[in-house]
């Protein structure tokens, strides 16, 4: 059951560096899993409200 596993790639595939220029802040895993939850609770809010 490797495909249930606990994971978070977007950090790895998306990183601190765009078009050569590398950001002086960047998201960390636990803000990356703390936006995920967040758009996770407006998703479900949003089809009970429907």
């Amino acid at each position: 059951m490797d495909y249930l596993s606990k994971r978070n790639d977007a950090l790895n595939v998306n990183g601190n560096t765009v078009n050569g220029k590398t950001v002086d802040i960047a998201i960390t895993v636990r803000g990356s899993d703390w936006y995920w939850t967040v758009c996770a609770v407006m998703t479900t809010c949003t089809f009970v409200f429907l």
